[in-house]
């Protein structure tokens, strides 16, 4: 259970404490060290707790800068933390985590494969049987509905089309983490509309746990059941705010009076944090 406290604004929100964590960051930190003579090293993240549970929808705002994508690579063993400790189900973090899912902002599809071939290559880096992978992409492709698609092009499909490919091959070897960094960042609104909606669906179906990078209010608080609210750099955790809203959520949520408590609150700690000037 989650211990709750109120905001100042009555907002409720979470407490960093979740019984059986997926994910579980102690005093994680980062440092970037300066190469040059004399230079300043550079406090990406200063040292920080936090506990994701299984299943969980957690989402990060903060400004340019603050440190949401280091965090995630920290998690993901990307990058070594420079103090404290990470596991995830219970294993440490020392190298690469290879038991997640990661999609990024640009979907990094190669334009001479194929779309099916373009979620494969996840099963050939692992060492996958093909056949099992061929049939299980076809499926995810169709969860998503780019069934039809397969023997396409990358350069054949839209954008938001294209970033559905990157899920797929993010999730070939159903991995019970996924870690997404501003995902539908570089779409038109509608389709960003769209395909949150969809992804929204589609993670309802198996409640992988998910942790969303995005500098979008509305669509942290529409997607996330946690909003992880950070300061400017070094980068920490101002706030968590528990999102109380019923699932599925359609896209007329986001004018009620609950959902505008939310975004006000995460807007309010910007102003508090200096990240917006308010006068």
């Amino acid at each position: 259970m989650d211990v709750l406290r109120p905001s100042p604004s009555g907002v409720v929100a979470a407490e960093i404490t979740i019984a059986e964590p997926m994910v579980r960051l102690r005093g994680v930190s980062k440092v970037y060290r300066s190469l040059r003579r004399n230079g300043t090293d550079v406090e990406a993240l200063r040292p920080l707790d936090l506990n994701i549970a299984r299943g969980e929808f957690v989402t990060i705002v903060g400004p340019s800068g603050c440190g949401k994508s280091t965090l995630l690579s920290l998690i993901a063993g990307l990058s070594p933390y420079t103090t404290g400790e990470i596991d995830i189900g219970g294993r440490p973090v020392a190298g690469p985590y290879t038991d997640l899912g990661i999609v990024f902002q640009k979907d990094l599809l190669l334009s001479w494969r194929t779309i099916l071939d373009n979620v494969l290559i996840q099963a050939e880096v692992r060492g996958l049987d093909r056949r099992k992978a061929a049939a299980r992409a076809a499926e995810l492709l169709a969860l998503v509905g780019l069934s039809g698609f397969e023997q396409f092009l990358p350069h054949e499909l839209s954008g938001g089309m294209r970033q559905r490919v990157a899920i797929c091959r993010a999730l070939l070897h159903n991995p019970p983490l996924l870690l997404m960094d501003e995902p539908f960042a570089a779409l038109d609104a509608i389709t960003r509309d769209q395909l949150t909606l969809d992804f929204q669906r589609f993670w309802q179906r198996d409640r992988r746990t998910v942790v969303f990078i995005t500098h979008n209010l509305v669509e942290a608080v529409f997607l996330g059941d946690r909003v992880i609210v950070m300061t400017p750099r070094p980068g920490g955790i101002a706030e968590i705010l528990d999102i109380d809203l019923a699932r599925p959520r359609n896209l007329a949520v986001r004018d009620t009076p609950d959902f505008a408590r939310y975004t006000r609150r995460i807007h309010d700690l910007f102003i508090e944090t200096g990240i917006i000037k308010a006068e």
